[in-house]
């Protein structure tokens, strides 16, 4: 995707300490990520998470060029939910794994993104974004930082059955939480 380095570079102008108003850069970004998908060709309807057909090919990128997507993601997912969609869309579009210096704070956006308090289409998004990663962290011996291993077992894992049962995993959640007040 051409566009974005220049996506990166607006990103980069509005964290800095020389841009004053950083919500007229980040407004100018969220814009950029539109056209990006539009040119792409990439649909940003929810329903069209699962096709494969969409993905794009081509350019190659380390995971240390997206490290800045993920900063973005942990920066904006609470208070701008449709920049954070276009985020996990566009990263789940370039198949990108995370540098492992952004794996933990990449997890914990996702946690965050898959909670019962996010919109539907977020919460959507997020989960196809683990999809996505499930081969990085499927072999759970394989991952040698141990904090991260414990996030992905106690908190990862629940976030998962959350996005895609949120009334189900609620309700285990309260009756879990009842055994342990009652015993």
């Amino acid at each position: 995707m051409r566009n974005l380095d220049v996506c990166r570079k607006i990103y980069l102008r509005a964290r800095s300490s020389e841009q004053s108003d950083a919500s007229v850069s980040l407004a100018a970004l969220r814009k950029v990520l539109h056209f990006t998908f539009a040119a792409a060709g990439v649909s940003r309807d929810p329903a069209h998470l699962w096709y494969p057909s969409w993905f794009l090919q081509g350019d190659s990128h380390s995971p240390e060029d997206f490290d800045w997507l993920v900063d973005y993601l942990d920066y904006i997912y609470s208070s701008d939910h449709d920049a954070a969609y276009d985020i996990l869309l566009l990263l789940v579009v370039m198949k990108v794994r995370c540098s492992p210096a952004k794996q933990h704070q990449f997890i914990e956006s996702l946690i965050a993104c898959m909670d019962t308090n996010m919109p539907h289409h977020l919460r959507h998004v997020a989960l196809r974004a683990a999809h996505s990663a499930r081969e990085q962290y499927s072999s759970i011996n394989a991952i040698d930082d141990t904090k991260l291993r414990d996030m992905i077992l106690t908190e990862f894992s629940p976030a998962i059955l959350t996005a895609v049962c949120p009334q189900r995993s609620s309700m285990m959640i309260l009756t879990a939480s009842s055994i342990l007040t009652t015993t």
